[in-house]
């Protein structure tokens, strides 16, 4: 239930996260009740590419429970802006300009790149809409997730004293600002020099030391990137069906534990006591499914998705229900586990987990640029860098030791002789998993995946590596929910989705914001819970005759 005490942090989460829909733009925000629009805000300078597109607004309404009014306001970038417009792969950093920071910023004092750009191309429209404010009444900011640096840079320029561009209105007061799911993205230097100046900046975070529940603000953290403001971490566990009643899963002690689905808005409004909108249950439909593809086959990957994201947290810990299935063997890309291997008495299933801390995002996810594949001979096929990077990676941090796919094909040759052979992963996951199936449809070695399930996976290559890989590869079903927008992204850059994409429609009771977390597709998929699951029979996996 929702307290006197974090009533505004409810209301300020529900506002930071309509500052990163895609939607916002065209419909504009969905305010808590007594909250109106003052006024829009968009990017308005042109900055050097690559930078995303910010957008935010400012509103106003009661602040607590007695009805006191205040401003907030509300800065964001979509998941999909910043993976279209993020495309180095290198976690880039640059110093604000005095006019934003100040001139008495150390001179070393660094802040990520692409969230200084992205600031300043909105920085010009926020001061404008900030005119229509009652002086007198108090200013929050407040961000989420990718958005979360852009209110901490905000909550700096807009000091007292400051003038904005054009010698825009002063600010009278320190504004308060809150950061959900913040990640790190300065340096010790600008950390120092920020808490002189914003004396009430506050990060919320879903997890404690015992239990990190977001792991997507954890990495990186160090010198370089360190967090700003006062910490407030939530104490929540990893949601199952048996404990989150708020989303309205299954009954079952089955784990969700995904990334997205815990670094999301709805997950941090129940930890706050916040009530999630819950919509009318749409059961799953799947249009003109391609020949070969089996629904219970696809939730017994998705299931088995879920648990590599539970397995890379301990790589000795437990999981949930994989029955027939036991997980037996993992490769590493660079010391850290991402490839996991599943056995069964019939099958063996390799799962290619997705990027789970914002490191992993910035430097693989949003790597979109293009690698040439040493399986395609032909030389004019591309491929997405970052799941490249993966796939032809190395093991550990040795530049000498093995790559990540000699690594597997080793530990699978011995497995798959007599069994069928799955591959399958979600978001980056799918990606990396594509890139195998191409590989052990294109070369010699022997083995080769009965089918590929893929589940939100972003695009893969250019048009050249789908038209190749489409016509290499037979057995391929790329599942996307039709309201998932990552991985069709980077479409402008010039990726192609590959065969076949099976589209995915239905709605759950309580959803996240970007439709993307594996939770959404298994839910759909296996509407009955997944020990239930377990039991069903069906033709196409051996496992469940």
């Amino acid at each position: 239930m929702e307290t006197h005490a974090n009533l505004l942090q409810v209301q300020l989460l529900q506002m930071a996260a309509q500052a990163n829909l895609p939607t916002l733009a065209k419909y504009g925000p969905n305010l808590p009740t007594g909250w109106v629009n003052i006024g829009s805000i968009a990017s308005t300078n042109s900055m050097p590419p690559p930078v995303p597109q910010s957008q935010g607004f400012l509103a106003l309404g009661p602040v607590d429970a007695d009805g006191n009014q205040g401003y907030v306001l509300a800065l964001g970038v979509t998941w999909s802006s910043f993976l279209l417009n993020q495309y180095s792969g290198t976690l880039l950093q640059t110093k604000l300009p005095d006019a934003i920071a100040g001139s008495g910023q150390p001179p070393n004092s660094l802040v990520s790149q692409p969230h200084a750009y992205a600031y300043q191309q909105m920085r010009e429209a926020a001061w404008t809409t900030l005119k229509h404010m009652n002086a007198g009444l108090p200013l929050y900011i407040c961000g989420m997730g990718l958005g979360a640096p852009l209110a901490q840079i905000g909550a700096l320029d807009l000091r007292p004293g400051n003038k904005g561009p054009a010698d825009l209105s002063q600010i009278a007061v320190q504004p308060t600002s809150y950061a959900f799911s913040a990640v790190n993205f300065v340096n010790q230097d600008f950390a120092n020099y920020y808490q002189t100046i914003v004396t009430d900046a506050n990060v919320v975070w879903a997890g404690t030391q015992a239990l990190p529940v977001d792991l997507f603000p954890t990495r990186p953290d160090n010198a370089d990137f360190v967090q700003i403001g006062r910490l407030t971490s939530l104490s929540c566990t990893i949601p199952s069906g048996s404990n989150a009643g708020w989303l309205q899963l299954p009954p079952s002690s089955q784990p969700y534990d995904v990334p997205w689905l815990e670094r999301s808005d709805v997950f941090y409004l129940n930890a706050l006591g916040g009530t999630p909108e819950s919509a009318p249950v749409i059961s799953v439909s799947i249009p003109q499914p391609p020949g070969g593809f089996s629904q219970v086959t696809a939730a017994s990957m998705a299931i088995l998705a879920q648990a590599s994201y539970q397995l890379s947290r301990s790589i000795t810990g437990t999981t949930g229900n994989v029955a027939p299935y036991q997980f037996t063997q993992y490769v590493n890309y660079q010391g850290t586990p991402f490839a996991f291997i599943f056995e069964s008495a019939a099958a063996v299933a390799v799962v290619f987990r997705g990027t789970v801390t914002w490191q992993e995002f910035f430097t693989l996810e949003a790597n979109a640029n293009f690698s040439t594949p040493s399986f395609i001979t032909a030389g004019r096929a591309h491929v997405h860098s970052g799941a490249y990077t993966v796939y032809s990676g190395p093991v550990d941090v040795s530049s000498s030791a093995a790559t990540f796919a000699e690594t597997l094909l080793e530990k699978l040759k011995p497995l798959a002789s007599g069994k069928q052979l799955y591959f399958t992963g979600h978001g980056l996951g799918g990606t990396v998993a594509t890139l195998a199936a191409a590989d052990y449809a294109m070369s010699e070695y022997g083995v080769k995946p009965d089918a590929l399930y893929t589940f939100g996976a972003t695009y893969p290559g250019d048009y050249d590596f789908a038209e190749i890989f489409s016509e290499a590869y037979k057995s391929s079903y790329q599942l996307i929910r039709s309201q998932d927008k990552i991985p069709g992204s980077i479409v402008t850059l010039g990726f192609s989705p590959v065969n076949n994409v099976v589209s995915v429609n239905g709605q759950l009771a309580v959803d996240e914001s970007t439709f993307h977390a594996l939770f959404g597709y298994l839910v759909l998929l296996n509407p009955a819970g997944t020990e239930k699951k377990a039991a069903t029979s069906v033709k196409n996996d051996p496992d469940e005759q």
